[in-house]
C-alpha cells in the first residue's frame, strides 16, 4: 500500500499559519464592520425617539386629564400611571443609551485593530477609516447627548413627582 504524502494531513503544530490580508482589504472588512456598527447605532437613536415620543404624548394626556376622575378606581391608575410611564421611559433611554455606547466602544475597537494591524502600501491613498477624529467625534455627538437630554428629561419628572 503506497500512501500519498500530499494527502496525509499535517499535525495542527505544523500547519502553516494564514496569509495576512493585504491592508486594503483588511480596511474594506473592518469600514463594513464599521458601518454595520454605524447603522445599528443610528437604528437605537430612532428607536429612543420614537418610543420618547409615545411616552410624552402619554404623559401629556395624563397631565391634561382631570386629577380627580369621575370614577375613583380611574384616580389610583391615573396616580401610578404618572409614576409608571416616567419610570419606563427612564429605563428604556438607559437601555437604549447602553446600546448606543456598546457601539461606539466596538467601533473604537475595530479602529484600532486596522491601525494595529500591518500596513502595506495598499492603503496610502484611502482616507481614515471612520473620517478623522473630530468629524467622528462630531457625526457621533447627537448619538451621545440625545439619550442624556431625555434621561434628564424624566428624572425631573420624576424627582418632581415626589414632591
Amino acid at each position: 500500500m503506497v500512501i500519498d504524502r500530499e494527502s496525509v494531513e499535517k499535525p495542527p503544530e505544523v500547519i502553516d499559519p494564514p496569509k495576512s490580508l493585504p491592508t486594503a482589504d483588511f480596511y474594506q472588512l473592518i469600514h463594513e464592520q464599521i458601518s454595520n456598527e454605524d447603522d445599528s447605532m443610528n437604528q437605537r437613536v430612532n428607536w429612543l425617539i420614537i418610543s420618547q415620543s409615545f411616552f410624552f404624548s402619554g404623559f401629556a394626556t395624563l397631565l391634561s386629564s382631570p386629577p380627580k376622575p369621575e370614577n375613583d378606581g380611574y384616580a389610583d391608575l391615573h396616580d401610578l400611571l404618572l409614576w409608571i410611564i416616567p419610570g419606563i421611559s427612564l429605563i428604556t433611554s438607559l437601555l437604549i443609551y447602553v446600546g448606543i455606547l456598546t457601539s461606539l466602544v466596538y467601533m473604537a475597537s475595530l479602529r484600532k485593530s486596522f491601525q494595529t494591524y500591518p500596513s502595506d502600501n495598499t492603503t496610502e491613498h484611502f482616507p481614515p477609516i471612520q473620517g478623522t477624529t473630530t468629524t467622528r467625534r462630531l457625526a457621533q455627538m447627537p448619538a451621545v447627548v440625545v439619550p442624556l437630554l431625555f434621561i434628564c428629561t424624566w428624572i425631573v419628572l420624576l424627582v418632581q413627582e415626589l414632591r
